[in-house]
């Protein structure tokens, strides 16, 4: 039986036992930060243990999870308040309200405070125009007077009956800008 033998410098053997420890050292450290960013990430709120609901949740296991979810998401986003209603087979079956309505005169915002939708009805309204596409009901390509049936077109130097469905979903019509009409004629 023979024996191998390696001749080491002398300090080798030194430099790579040092080199060894260096490179613990920094696996610990790197290590410690990860789980210490993730402390302060929990505990900050800005990260959060997602859990998922499904869509046959009983009505008390969903309004638990928004009664939740809803402050979390509303402190990430900086949400002020929000209003949210469940509608079920065309019936209401769950509103609640939360946070504030005046921020600076700390007025609680409930189901009943007017709230201003903004530009959610842009894409809510073009959702249902495409199922109404989807249907066959609507065509995109189809002048939008033929749909009206109580609205008209203010008066204007543009033919209007020339706008198309398909215009109006996608602000694609440059007469429109310039048709001045007031949100009453609408309503």
């Amino acid at each position: 039986m023979s024996v191998v033998r390696i001749k080491i410098k002398e300090g080798e053997n030194v430099n790579n036992k040092r080199l060894f420890r260096g490179r613990i050292i920094w696996a610990w450290f790197i290590l410690f930060s990860a789980l210490f960013s993730l402390v302060i990430a929990f505990l900050s709120g800005s990260l959060q243990f997602k859990r998922t609901i499904g869509t046959d949740a009983q009505l008390n296991e969903f309004m638990a999870y928004m009664d939740k979810r809803i402050p979390n998401l509303m402190r990430s986003y900086e949400i002020p308040g929000c209003s949210i209603a469940l509608v079920k087979e065309r019936e209401i079956v769950w509103t609640q309200a939360y946070g504030y309505a005046d921020v600076e005169s700390s007025r609680m915002l409930t189901v009943d405070t007017p709230m201003s939708v903004q530009s959610i009805t842009k894409s809510v309204t073009a959702w249902g125009i495409m199922r109404l596409v989807e249907k066959g009901v609507i065509d995109l390509d189809a002048s939008a007077s033929q749909y009206l049936k109580s609205w008209k077109f203010p008066q204007s130097d543009h033919t209007v009956e020339n706008i198309t469905i398909r215009q109006l979903l996608s602000h694609n019509y440059h007469g429109l800008k310039n048709l001045n009409f007031e949100i009453e004629e609408v309503l």
